[in-house]
């Protein structure tokens, strides 16, 4: 266990800090916005980076217990509410600050080029198995990119 250990480069001193388990759920309660309600829902969505959910509903019903204000789904696809719905972590839908709906977008374009160019290997790549495979054996070579396959004999 560390006592006063620095942290480099800062000169802050660090001790470890105690806590049980009552105070450390407090503090997620706190951290998730369930302690303190919000004034309204885009200062819910700020404080949490996003909110995320399964459909519409669901991210509506978890900033209602996270604010004051009243809200129904209507008055969250409204511009005044400061709002916007994305999909972009996983596909699943998300509510962002419209201001930062840009940054989540280009934080996921790598996640979603992926995913469509392994399709689109993988859909090449049934295409033209049929064509490689004579009697067992792969007797041609198919590459696309840097994913694909290559192999002149293969016995199974």
């Amino acid at each position: 266990m560390y006592d006063k250990e620095l942290v480099p480069g800062l000169g802050l001193e660090r001790s470890p800090v105690k806590i049980n388990l009552r105070q450390a759920a407090l503090w997620n309660l706190q951290q998730l916005g369930l302690m303190e309600p919000f004034a309204t829902a885009g200062e819910v969505v700020h404080s949490l980076v996003a909110v995320q959910a399964q459909d519409f509903e669901a991210a509506a019903a978890a900033l209602a217990l996270r604010t004051t204000e009243v809200l129904d789904a209507q008055t969250l696809l409204k511009p005044q509410s400061g709002l916007v719905r994305i999909w972009t972590v996983r596909g699943t839908l998300h509510l962002v600050p419209a201001a930062e709906a840009a940054y989540h977008q280009l934080a996921t374009v790598g996640e979603w080029f992926g995913r469509w160019y392994l399709r689109k290997v993988f859909l090449s790549a049934a295409r033209v198995l049929p064509t490689m495979l004579r009697d067992g054996r792969i007797v041609g070579t198919w590459r696309k990119g840097k994913a694909g396959i290559e192999a002149d004999w293969f016995e199974p």
